[in-house]
Order: structure tokens, then sequence, then C-alpha cells
């Protein structure tokens, strides 16, 4: 419900009249509709690719034997490049809070923030 509230950019209004239809819909799509329309058009694809061809006799699309291994072989690096972190994760690293990043440990740069703060301020007192 929290992000069809969102529609209203000022947040004045309770709810919309779509809002729970919206809801209904989106849910019943994404758990019913989606998994089956993907699932279909996977397997369209995926019986094209495992029949072979009857000029040839090839498998998915009459590609040498040697670009589709490596169209195995490059994804299955990638997906060992992904699981090896989750299998092995870094040494353990502090957390830090908002307030470590409210430390401002440069001079210069406190410097060039207080002068700004002054110049606005100069200017507020021009402006009345």
């Amino acid at each position: 419900m929290e992000v069809v509230k969102r529609s209203d950019e000022a947040m004045e209004i309770e709810g919309q009249w779509w809002a729970q239809p919206f809801i209904l819909w989106w849910g019943f799509s994404i758990k019913y509709f989606v998994p089956w329309a993907l699932w279909t058009l996977m397997m369209w694809n995926f019986r094209l690719d495992i029949t072979p061809s009857s000029d040839k006799g090839q498998f998915y699309g009459n590609y040498h034997i040697f670009w589709q291994c490596m169209g195995f072989i490059y994804p299955f690096i990638g997906l060992i490049c992904f699981f090896l972190p989750v299998c092995m994760p870094p040494e353990v690293v502090t957390r830090k809070s908002l307030n470590d990043f409210a430390v401002e440990s440069d001079k210069e740069y406190e410097k060039e923030e207080q002068d700004r703060r002054t110049a606005v301020l100069e200017q507020r007192k021009l402006m009345k």
C-alpha cells in the first residue's frame, strides 16, 4: 500500500480509488501470470534449442560444437565468480554509523563551508 501512496507526491490524499484494485491485479499477475508467461516463452525457445536441425543435424542454431561449448562455459564461469564470494565471505568489517560520516576532518573543507555559510547569511541580510 505504501508504494501506491507514492503516486501522490504531496502525500495529501489518504488513498486513491484505484489503489486496492491495482494491488489485487499486481499481486495476481506477479504470482500467477508472470511465471506462466516466462515459463511458456522459455520452453518454446528451449524446445527449438534441443531438437537437431533436419539438414545438418546440429543443435542450437547450427553452431559448431566448439561455440556451443563456449556458450556454456562463459556463463558457467560467471556463475562461479558470483557464488565464490558467497561461499567465502571477506573478513569482518566494522560497520560505520551515520555519526562517523558527520565528523569532518578536512580543515580546508571546513573553512570553505564556513565561508559559504557566511556568504549565504550576508546575502539574506542584503535581501531584507
